[in-house]
């Protein structure tokens, strides 16, 4: 009983943006046509990038501009090795023999993904996490563009600047739902773990949690190395889910669009992740039916307006609500109503109880 009482307690933050969520998809999957599934399927690799990017962002307290990299190496790394032989000798000349001729299944291609982000981001993380604030976001700037610059250089190996044709199509819209829940369990686990706990310790308190021996450079590179994972898998379904490859679509445009997000919806909490992604979703999709006159006749706006919304919208968050729509607090279960609230309390203490024996 116990066990199961402190999971529910590690997912908590997790539960009612997920069922937000997957009530959301549900709607929109039934009503929606073939172009309303494709552009949810964008949306829900982005919960997955966004929600990653939370991990680190939110509990250590430091702004990453470098969390993009990531995605984009999940998703040359599934493109790579999903493309079709004859078709990778077309885009990928250089590549050694055995990858030429490799075609894994998606899923798996997926997990080795995950894998080797975890890796590039653990070998990272051992100097950057030893920089802190403004320091900290500039090497995290400079990373996104190491990598933008590797990949647009190694044409032989990664197509360069061309686009890459023939990635597997993504799963459909409720096997990308099931992976973005599982990112929010994963980001909500961590969040209310030991770890996660210590790291947003050391990020609203520095100095005290100095004082007490807290070691924030090995929780922030934890933090840094699951947030990574998380986006790199969000990447790897981004690129199925478009089809295609361009590293002209991991750059500024997507870094700018993730943390939009992200702020407006309130960077220190799980809930305030999902919050953004789906109000800023929603804004640039009439934005988008706007500029191309399908949603009200005679109403035109000019292009460009979309990357103007994302701006505006940065700009009035930080103004009006610099904690964004959430105002940095998690949504559980019961705490929302005087009776749940009480009732939360004695479950929290019921859990103490059991922790103790």
């Amino acid at each position: 009983m116990s066990i199961l009482l402190n999971a529910y307690l590690r997912i908590r933050p997790a539960i009612l943006p997920g069922l937000c969520l997957a009530l959301m998809v549900l709607v929109i999957d039934l009503a929606g046509g073939r172009s309303t599934d494709q552009t949810l399927s964008r949306v829900l690799c982005l919960m997955i990038v966004v929600v990653g990017t939370y991990v680190f962002v939110g509990n250590s307290g430091i702004v990453s501009f470098g969390q993009v990299a990531f995605m984009a190496i999940g998703a040359y790394v599934t493109a790579i090795l999903t493309m079709r032989p004859n078709v990778k000798k077309n885009f990928l000349p250089d590549l050694p023999d055995a990858l030429l001729q490799m075609q894994l299944d998606p899923w798996l291609a997926t997990v080795i993904a995950l894998f080797v982000v975890a890796a590039v981001a653990l070998f990272v993380a051992l100097p950057l996490m030893r920089l802190s604030g403004l320091a900290a976001g500039i090497s995290t700037l400079a990373l996104l563009a190491v990598v933008y610059e590797t990949i647009s250089n190694a044409s032989g190996y990664t197509g360069g600047q061309q686009t890459l044709l023939g990635v597997p199509k993504a799963p459909e819209n409720p096997v990308l739902l099931l992976v973005a829940l599982v990112a929010l369990v994963a980001a909500a686990w961590f969040q209310t773990s030991r770890y996660g706990l210590m790291l947003r310790a050391s990020r609203d308190e520095p100095n005290a949690a100095a004082s007490l021996g807290v070691r924030t450079k090995t929780y922030r590179i934890y933090a840094f190395v699951l947030s990574a994972a998380i986006v790199g898998v969000g990447g790897a379904f981004y690129a199925q889910a478009l089809r295609t490859v361009s590293i002209a679509s991991f750059y500024i445009d997507m870094t700018a669009m993730t943390l939009a997000m992200l702020v407006v919806g309130g960077m220190r909490s799980l809930a305030g992740a999902v919050a953004g992604v789906v109000v800023i979703s929603l804004a640039l999709d009439l934005v988008r039916r706007l500029e191309q006159g399908n949603l009200v006749s005679g109403v035109t706006l000019p292009a460009g307006s979309t990357e103007v919304l994302v701006g505006m919208a940065m700009l009035a968050m930080l103004l009006l609500y610099p904690a964004g729509l959430t105002r940095g607090r998690e949504f559980l279960p019961g705490s929302l109503w005087p009776k749940g609230r009480a009732r939360d309390i004695e479950t929290h203490r019921e859990a103490a109880k059991n922790d103790a024996v």
